[in-house]
């Protein structure tokens, strides 16, 4: 652990386990006047925030905080594999769990169905035209042209 002041250590804590900005800690842990300048507060936040040390007790103190709620995956597949065998769970939550195995190893196949829809350009493109104000007799020969 590095060797912090007091008010350091309050920054980093109010980082990493307040879930406060830097100016934020900056304000709260160096009693900075509510009239100091947006500007220096910042700046003086970012250099502190920096800081080689602040930014290593900063990430020690967000790992610490993180690491006893994390589960693990073998843990998880224990505590669903424990509801199944469990006769006191509901049916409901039995199925769920074992859904919830099942995803977990892979074995549902995901299906994708793709529709797709025919479109008739050259119908379209009379339609347009005709309501554009052509005269549909003038639009097929200028098509029929385009074909050749």
């Amino acid at each position: 652990m590095p060797k912090l002041t007091p008010k350091q250590e309050s920054f980093a804590r109010n980082i990493a386990l307040e879930g406060m900005s830097q100016q934020e800690a900056y304000r709260s842990s160096y009693d900075v006047a509510p009239n100091a300048g947006a500007n220096s507060v910042t700046t003086n936040a970012s250099h502190l925030a920096s800081n080689e040390s602040v930014a290593t007790r900063v990430d020690e103190l967000r790992e610490q905080s993180i690491a006893p709620t994390i589960i693990s995956f073998q843990a998880r597949l224990s505590k669903l594999t424990d509801i199944v065998n469990d006769d006191r769970s509901s049916r409901k939550d039995i199925m769920l769990a074992v859904d919830l195995l099942n995803k977990s190893e892979g074995v549902y196949i995901q299906k994708i169905e793709q529709k797709t829809m025919s479109v008739d350009l050259t119908a379209s493109l009379v339609d347009l035209m005709v309501l554009l104000g052509y005269d549909t007799a003038e639009v097929l020969a200028r098509i029929e042209k385009l074909d050749t």
